[in-house]
């Protein structure tokens, strides 16, 4: 029996994280990454990404997506080392993944109201210069929450079907919630 066939009522048995956990941890280490190389790139001359980065709240939304990033890699190292009885990582890394969808979705709202009337542009929205790569990092710690959604009482076998549906239409909504801000923007 596999961690994910446990119905939720029953106790751990001191296992370490799952391959969906390692995945995600190994997904939000690579974001970590790229976003320290992109911010170390952001010295020497003025350009678009300076002046928005000057933006009031952008450096709060960014460290508060760093500090996301950590404690999920924390999570992960200490789940590790130190295997739990009960959900407490498996909550812990669901509230720090939805915690990564507000910071991404912040500063993606800042980035579009900063835009309009600014004398830059920021040509790679919606992935940069937004945290954790903006709607791939809202990809990946939604994609973490859908698999660690236990939908085998609803769709029993479908349930790796219904998975998938429910991640595709969430990635779709995401871009067209984006499309939908920018245009009222007006950006």
């Amino acid at each position: 029996m596999s961690i994910d066939d446990r119905l939720p009522e029953e106790p751990r048995t001191g296992q370490g994280p799952g391959g969906k956990d390692w995945l995600f941890g190994l997904a939000v280490t690579v974001l970590f990454a790229t976003d320290l190389a992109y911010l170390k790139n952001l010295e020497g001359v003025q350009t678009a990404v300076r002046y928005y980065s000057q933006t009031p709240g952008v450096a709060a939304v960014h460290a508060i997506g760093f500090t996301v990033d950590l404690l999920v890699l924390a999570t992960m190292a200490w789940w590790f080392v130190r295997p739990f009885r009960r959900y407490g990582p498996e909550t812990i890394l669901a509230s720090l993944a939805a915690a990564g969808i507000l910071a991404c979705w912040a500063e993606l709202l800042i980035a579009l109201k900063a835009l309009h009337g600014a004398v830059y542009r920021l040509d790679d929205l919606p992935f940069r210069p937004i945290n954790n790569w903006g709607l791939i990092g809202v990809a990946v710690f939604g994609l973490y929450l859908v698999a660690k959604t236990d939908m085998r009482r609803l769709f029993g076998r479908g349930a790796f079907w219904a998975k998938v549906a429910v991640m595709v239409c969430l990635t779709g909504a995401q871009w067209m919630l984006f499309a939908t801000v920018r245009a009222k923007v007006g950006v």
